[in-house]
């Protein structure tokens, strides 16, 4: 039986897009906004979920990081500046939605939501950091293009080995392996349109960023491969380099929102 299903279904923009100065009052008049926005402390203590809706936002249980991660389209790793409220105090945001907006539309209200509430003021810059490229391995390709689109699945087997199928272009393998890994990863196979995309293994220290593991599975003791001996199956590898990945810097935020 498989446990904790879950689809990846967004692409992950690297660049990210900066608000302008908060005091610059006419070019924020025509940024999209909200029709109309609650946001206030959360009650329940649950993971946090985002549900969007023609018409309607309801992201609950949600951090202020989360809510500058969500509105910006960055990870983690992306964001630099203090936030200076503790990561257990939680808001539940219920939003409308303009009829016909995109969602890089609500993104922008989502941002210009912080903006407002919380007095957010970023910038961004560009840092040098370690980055992950994915490659062909030498002995080239072994992977079986397809013509119907799957999204990627992850589940997680009864052996505790990570399993992710698809039929997906490369670009988000590499948006999911850039999520999992807590680190950029940057398309450098060359190849393009759908492939088949089946994949399981045992996380190991690569994946928390310490080393390159061993090809040895018995001197790993594992009960399967690491991801990178089953991304070696489909003929990829990953190449180490450093390179210019854009940040988030925050300048200053309030400790809680203005009024509704």
């Amino acid at each position: 039986m498989l446990k904790n299903r879950f689809y990846v279904a967004a692409i992950m923009v690297i660049s990210v897009h900066i608000p302008l100065p908060a005091q610059d009052v006419d070019i924020l008049k025509t940024r999209p906004m909200f029709e109309v926005a609650s946001l206030r402390a959360a009650v329940q203590d649950t993971p946090p979920k985002w549900t969007l809706t023609p018409g309607r936002l309801i992201y609950s249980n949600a951090t202020l990081t989360g809510l500058i991660l969500r509105a910006y389209g960055i990870r983690n790793f992306q964001l630099a500046g203090a936030i200076p409220v503790s990561e257990a105090l939680r808001w539940d945001l219920n939003a409308t939605i303009p009829a016909g907006a995109s969602p890089d539309q609500v993104n922008s209200m989502l941002q210009q939501l912080l903006i407002e509430r919380f007095g957010l003021k970023v910038h961004r810059e560009s840092k040098d950091m370690q980055l992950d490229a994915l490659i062909v391995a030498k002995n080239g390709s072994k992977l079986r293009q397809a013509e119907i689109p799957k999204g990627l699945s992850l589940t997680k087997t009864l052996s505790g080995n990570t399993r992710m199928e698809g039929r997906v272009p490369i670009s988000l393998l590499v948006s999911y392996l850039t999520g999992y890994l807590s680190r950029i990863v940057i398309d450098q196979t060359g190849l393009t349109g759908l492939y088949e995309i089946t994949l399981e293994w045992v996380p190991d220290e690569f994946e928390r960023g310490y080393k390159r593991p061993s090809n040895n599975l018995e001197a790993a003791g594992t009960s399967g491969p690491s991801l990178i001996q089953a991304l070696h199956q489909l003929g990829l590898d990953f190449e180490r380099r450093r390179g210019p990945v854009e940040m988030l810097v925050i300048d200053h935020v309030e400790k809680s929102p203005t009024e509704n």
